[in-house]
């Protein structure tokens, strides 16, 4: 069945053109003898399979939850039918309606969308779905535009997953801009190198590395350093691998030619100026990010702590609450958190926050009892 909008359809009959054929053309789809598009297998863009790789999960099984892997497995395999259903509505969406919702998202979204299934990859990751991406990025506040040297999926997966593009561990805020890779501190040690150390990395052919930074050192991408503090001694500068192995592939293609080679200068000297103002502008962008989202935390950690302080006081908590002191209180693992205080939740935690107020309140008795018995000193 074709699939198309009521819309659409009226809008083919009263002006003789069908709106549907000319988004499919724009989208790279043609349509198959069912009615169903089809993706235009020379029409896909190319990016680095680190949008799509995920951590691997390991977790160790007692003998109880062997016993109770059946029931478990049920009900996963019952969610995975769920989440398919779902995914084929999606499929089987108008793809003007599917297009106009996803212009309401948000990047990360639609990184998330593009790794969900094949069909959705295929077509976000089609070179003609890149108004989907920009759409997506101008619903960000502030982001810089997308810079010269990378895609939109690049661009996303770059400013938003948070996860290391080297060993995929979660929670990786520190991104490295001028070689476009998020980097943990562990990564950082191990996968950066100083230019005496690029010996290591190309053993054989090092001369053709020191050629490239005997050229455009000046303009080679590098993180500063402080010397001796660090496995790269007294370097003040370290590089990414990946990004010399770049320069190198490039010097490597016109080395014998003198007159490209100045070319490749110039052109390296006014790419590592564009670069660098765009990791100035990511970076204050970052950093304002940052502090934003700080800021909707503490707030959201307030609001949370202010409905918990009205649920214990309306089941007569309420002078407990006043012999702890405001920021003990704020800072329990229960309370400080940045997460809003839901029904649900708050029967999760309730047991727990009315065991610890009766034992302060215990305490606290004791402790009285004690000051007003011992014996005053003459």
């Amino acid at each position: 069945m074709s699939r198309r909008s009521t819309r659409l359809e009226e809008k083919r009959r009263t002006t003789g053109v069908d709106p549907y054929e000319v988004i499919i053309q724009q989208l790279g789809y043609e349509e198959n003898l069912d009615g169903e598009p089809k993706l235009y297998e020379s029409d896909s863009v190319s990016s680095d399979d680190e949008i799509f790789r995920r951590p691997k999960k390991r977790s160790k099984q007692s003998n109880e939850d062997q016993g109770a892997k059946g029931t478990k497995d049920k009900s996963a395999s019952q969610r995975i039918r769920g989440r398919r259903g779902i995914l084929q509505k999606v499929k089987e969406m108008p793809l003007d309606i599917l297009f106009e919702t996803f212009s309401y998202l948000e990047p990360l979204d639609i990184l998330h969308l593009a790794r969900t299934s094949h069909d959705l990859r295929d077509l976000l990751m089609s070179r003609s779905s890149s108004s989907v991406w920009r759409n997506a990025r101008r619903n960000i506040v502030g982001i810089p535009p997308l810079p010269f040297d990378m895609d939109e999926p690049q661009y996303a997966n770059l400013a938003f997953d948070s996860y290391c593009h080297i060993c995929m561990q979660p929670r990786c805020e520190n991104i490295l801009w001028q070689f476009r890779t998020r980097c943990c501190r562990n990564c950082i040690t191990t996968s950066l190198v100083s230019v005496s150390d690029l010996v290591g990395v190309w053993r054989t052919t090092y001369a053709r590395t020191f050629s490239v930074f005997e050229l455009v050192k000046d303009y080679v991408p590098y993180m500063s350093v402080t010397p001796w503090q660090g496995p790269w001694g007294g370097e003040d500068r370290v590089y990414y691998p990946p990004v010399v192995k770049r320069f190198r592939r490039e010097f490597k293609a016109i080395e014998k030619d003198q007159e490209k080679l100045d070319a490749w200068v110039k052109e390296k000297r006014e790419q590592y100026k564009g670069l660098m103002e765009h990791v100035e502008q990511c970076s204050s962008w970052s950093k304002s990010r940052h502090e934003e989202r700080k800021a909707e935390f503490e707030e959201v950690r307030r609001r949370r702590k202010e409905q918990i302080v009205k649920k214990l006081s309306d089941i007569g908590w309420a002078g407990e609450l006043q012999h702890i002191p405001d920021l003990v209180f704020s800072q329990h693992k229960l309370v400080h958190q940045a997460k809003e205080l839901t029904e649900k939740g708050w029967k999760s935690i309730s047991g727990p926050l009315l065991a610890y107020l009766a034992e302060h309140k215990e305490s606290r008795l004791d402790n009285q009892q004690i000051t007003q018995t011992s014996p005053v000193p003459e």
